[in-house]
């Protein structure tokens, strides 16, 4: 596990290590344990070492092939990596290392970066120069675990797993995207763009390539284009039990080969099914000592300590709970946002740094988490609604034409217009009536905003060639919360735990675990009106009914956290990016102060811009919000 940045002077003169290493010193929390440069000509490389697999200097970094033609610098761990060697060694590759960096270094050598990357079951971000072709590649792994970044500008071309990394060159300008601050207050997201002029996220499931000649993005992994219907359809007529014995030896596995580690892990147990799933899985293959931690939320009505202690001591494991109060959430969040490089959209994020925080402190590396479970299996809410929704409307369409000589009178009732618009909800399937259409239609002027509506109609419209228009919206929400909710949340869970140099794994999140759940029948997901069946199923073998079977209360951060001075609105960075006039300013103030999500936005887009553009410092701006 390691930060890894780089760059290329375009004009083709000699690379400055000592420009890239102001690069990596913003990346030193990433990788505490060992740092090196590497640089050829134009191109400089480097990383630091969070030393997870194989702890001897063997592991270090850059790893450079035997004949010398190909140079890599790595993040991350392939948990297939043994296979991936084997095969390797089938064909005479002599391996120096116990390290899976070498696997990936020797797959990208034999057999090219294009077809190698699909080989990899993990998460990754890498970046791999051939130096016979004078080509450069980063990619990423297919769920976007781990980030990596890039930007062109000022004659070179630079790359690195975090944001704040690549202003460590002094050619590259840190400049906000006002495009793309307003997106993400407007749409409550930065999707698919970063907030700073001209950084590009590397896009899950793609690689970049960097050629003298041009710069070409490579999609190894696509829902719209990847998945299977076919497979979908003929899984209805497979056997629950048959599915249920293929989930408990995938999944086991997919914890089994989560646990690999030269470095102490422990795990993050909230009490939920997911976590505490993991957890339990855990136990079989380590017996004993087995440490989980769980994030004491004062003030929050619906907390998750008493379940995750219940969870716990059924399970067998210790249990620490990391206590956070308002002076805790107020004292991280702006640190939160600085690590993160964005505002913060999920207020959860800052949990997640307190409980990494305290993972640190007790001397573990690795913590196993239950993120991906909700996107995979089917555990939202919102996604059951489109489904519930497309059931009534194929029910209801029979009678509509009965209906619409009537028509204009049943206008007069509220929403009744909605029977009507059945070949409307067609080209709009996950559309909500209940919201005025300019409302719900005027995301798709940002740039992520309307790539997703394309995507969505396009999956619905394949989908439903084949399967029911219900399960076909249930799926299609299922891929949007994949791509969007979970890319923000694996993104925030990165980060927080890498501040505090902890890697966070995610074993929902295995490739064979993804395959596996987006091609499942949706009535294995959402069985009447329980969400996440199958998987709840194999969780009630290992954990008690009550437990697998409570209702959902997520992540949550109390009210309470929310009771911090505004102040640094007024006069503030937002104030004059959005041009808030000096006669209604007082008002508005006043209507963000009533609204939690958006004051929350908001004061992290003025928290993150005071960072980023007036080199204010996270404790300072942390002092300012107890005024």
């Amino acid at each position: 596990m390691c930060g890894i940045a780089g760059f290329i002077n375009n004009n083709g003169s000699n690379a400055d290590t000592i420009l890239l290493e102001q690069m990596l010193a913003k990346l030193f929390h990433r990788g505490p344990d060992h740092q090196k440069s590497w640089a050829l000509n134009n191109i400089a490389m480097g990383y630091t070492r969070l030393k997870i697999m194989d702890l001897t200097e063997r592991g270090n970094q850059p790893f450079i092939s035997e004949d010398q033609k190909g140079v890599l610098f790595y993040n991350g761990e392939i948990y297939n990596f043994r296979e991936l060697r084997s095969d390797l060694e089938k064909k005479g590759i002599q391996f120096k290392s116990r390290s899976d960096t070498e696997v990936v270094l020797n797959s990208l050598k034999i057999y090219g970066p294009e077809k190698a990357i699909r080989f990899f079951n993990g998460m990754f971000a890498f970046a791999y120069y051939d130096l016979v072709k004078k080509e450069l590649w980063i990619g990423r792994d297919r769920a976007g675990i781990k980030p990596i970044y890039w930007i062109k500008s000022n004659g070179i071309t630079a790359f690195a797993s975090e944001i704040k990394a690549l202003f460590g060159h002094p050619n590259i300008p840190c400049r906000p995207d006002l495009h793309a601050v307003t997106s993400f207050i407007m749409d409550q997201r930065l999707n698919r763009i970063t907030p700073f002029e001209g950084v590009q996220e590397v896009r899950p499931g793609s690689l970049v390539k960097f050629s003298a000649e041009k710069i070409e993005e490579i999609i190894y992994f696509d829902f719209l284009r990847d998945l299977d219907i076919d497979r979908i359809v003929n899984g209805s007529d497979v056997d629950d039990e048959t599915w249920l014995k293929q989930l408990d030896s995938i999944f086991s596995k997919s914890v089994e080969s989560h646990m690999q580690s030269d470095a102490p892990l422990a795990f993050m147990t909230s009490g939920g099914v997911d976590s505490s799933l993991i957890t339990a899985i855990a136990k079989d293959y380590k017996p004993n000592n087995i440490q989980a931690y769980v994030a004491d939320v004062k003030g929050e009505e619906e907390n998750e300590v008493e379940r995750a202690k219940f969870a716990c001591e059924h399970i067998g494991v210790n249990l620490k709970t990391v206590s956070i109060d308002l002076a805790d959430y107020v004292r991280l969040w702006p640190k939160s946002i600085y690590h993160f490089d964005e505002p913060l959209f999920f207020r959860q994020g800052v949990l997640h740094m307190a409980v990494a925080e305290r993972v640190k402190k007790d001397g573990y590396k690795v913590l196993l988490c239950g993120e991906g479970a909700d996107e995979v299996f089917g555990g939202y809410q919102w996604q059951e609604m489109p489904y519930r929704a497309w059931l009534l409307r194929d029910k209801r369409k029979k009678y509509i034409k009965y209906l619409t000589p009537f028509r204009h009178l049943l206008k007069k009732f509220v929403y009744a217009d909605s029977l009507f618009m059945y070949d409307h909800f067609l080209a709009n399937p996950l559309f909500d009536p209940f919201k005025s259409a300019f409302i719900n239609k005027r995301h798709i002027t940002a740039i992520g905003g309307g790539i997703t509506d394309i995507r969505q109609k396009e999956l619905f419209q394949k989908l439903s060639e084949k399967l029911s228009n219900a399960d076909s919206a249930f799926i299609t929400q299922s891929f949007t919360d994949f791509e969007l909710h979970l890319g923000t949340s694996l993104k925030m869970n990165d980060k927080m735990n890498m501040a505090h140099s902890i890697e966070s794994r995610v074993p929902f999140l295995d490739n064979r675990i993804i395959d596996f759940g987006f091609h499942l029948p949706v009535k294995l997901k959402l069985d009447k009106t329980v969400s996440k069946s199958i998987l709840k199923k194999t969780a009630s073998k290992k954990l008690p009914k009550s437990l697998v079977y409570q209702k959902k209360i997520g992540f949550h951060v109390s009210n309470r956290m929310s009771e911090y001075s505004t102040d640094l609105l007024n006069g503030g960075i937002t104030e004059h990016w959005f041009k808030w006039r000096a006669d209604v300013k007082n008002s508005i103030l006043e209507l963000i102060q009533s609204n939690q999500h958006l004051k929350y936005h908001l004061m992290s887009t003025e928290l993150w811009a005071r960072i980023y553009f007036d080199n204010e410092s996270p404790d300072q701006l942390s002092e300012m919000l107890f005024k």
